[in-house]
Formats: C-alpha cells, structure tokens, sequence
C-alpha cells in the first residue's frame, strides 16, 4: 500500500561487488601475515584452464577468536580462502563456509550459535545459458519480518565460469527465495543458520 510503513515494504538491495567484503565490519581484527597463491589446473567440459588461489593468512590466539573473525568476514569468490592460524590449529573460510583447516571437515553448528547472521549462494541454475543470468536479481523475504532483501547475479569464479547471486550477511531465520527462470516463476523457502552458507541451486 503506498505510503505504509509495514516492514513488508522495505527492501535491502546487495550489491556484487568484491567491495561487499570491505565493507564489513571485522570483529575481531586480525591483521593478515602473508598472502600465498596457488596455481591449479582445472577440467572443464570446454576445456581445462588455469586458476589462482588466493590464501590470505591471519593469526589469532584461541579458536574463538579466529572463528569470529572467519564469521564476520564472508568469502564471495571462488578460489578465494582466509586461513587463520591458533597455537592449536588453523581454521578456514572459503564460499561454501567456516572449516577445520586440517581435515576440510565444516566447523560444527555448536560453535557458530552466537552469530546473528548466515550467508546465502544463489547459483544460476543448470541448463541455462549463465550469461544470460549477469545483472538479473533474487530476491530473500525474511517470514518473519517480511523484509526483501535483494542481490544480483553476478560472476563469482574466473572466466566467467559460474554465476550466482550472494547474500553475504543475511539475518538468520526462514526465507522465501524469488527469482524467473525463462519466463517462470521460480519460489523455494530456504533458512538461513548462524554462521553457515546455505546453498540453493535451481533446476534450469
């Protein structure tokens, strides 16, 4: 209704831009040691190509502190990855989420529930030309504040190889996701959890 000033009628819009990460508050601080890179081979059906890793490398003096800091810094890139090392172990953040560095094994939900906030990845569904999905929005209705939250799709790995559209720090709770896939409506309920990365990829 025009004029109302209902919860419903706000929208936040993300934008896709590597400036999202800076622009996040860093809780706690941790300045980085070193940067390392690695290059690796990757098969594609088109043909293998070359990528770089960036390792950005940061200390912290306990697991707490570097599980913080790997929360309140999301990773929006492919082949992109904060490392933080403690006396005990190193723990990493990569797109799809916060883990042990050792073993690659996700860090456990119990150490995550203080954290207000998740990540959200929209890929740009399978059987669909990827281009075509550049500068096209998703839209995140919060259930329980009817908030919409909007982001665009966007190039996340080198080459254009994958498109998606990242919500970096979402409010935890239950979420519609819109978006049009050729022409249909495409709806799917979705919740977002402390300090994790939910994942939605749609059919084409």
């Amino acid at each position: 209704m025009e004029g109302s000033n209902s919860a419903a009628s706000k929208v936040i819009e993300t934008k896709p831009t590597d400036a999202v990460i800076e622009k996040q508050p860093i809780s706690p601080s941790l300045p980085v040691l070193r940067t390392d890179t690695q290059s690796i081979t990757v098969d594609d059906p088109m043909g293998a190509y070359v990528v770089e890793r960036t390792y950005k490398i940061h200390s912290a003096p306990d697991a707490k502190t570097a599980i913080a800091f790997l929360a309140h810094n999301p990773v929006i890139r492919m082949h992109e990855y904060l490392v933080v090392e403690t006396p005990q172990e190193n723990y990493g953040r990569d797109i799809s989420g916060i883990f042990h560095e050792s073993s690659g094994v996700p860090v456990g939900a119990a150490q995550l529930q203080e954290f207000d906030h998740g990540m959200l990845v929209i890929y740009a569904p399978e059987g669909t030309i990827r281009g075509l999905w550049l500068d096209q929005k998703a839209h995140a209705i919060a259930e329980h504040t009817g908030l919409t939250h909007i982001a665009q799709f966007s190039s996340i790995a080198p080459q254009g190889k994958m498109i998606a559209a990242i919500f970096p720090k979402l409010p935890v709770g239950k979420y519609q996701v819109e978006l049009d896939i050729r022409g249909t409506p495409y709806k799917h309920n979705i919740e977002v959890l402390p300090a994790q990365v939910t994942e939605l990829k749609p059919a084409g």
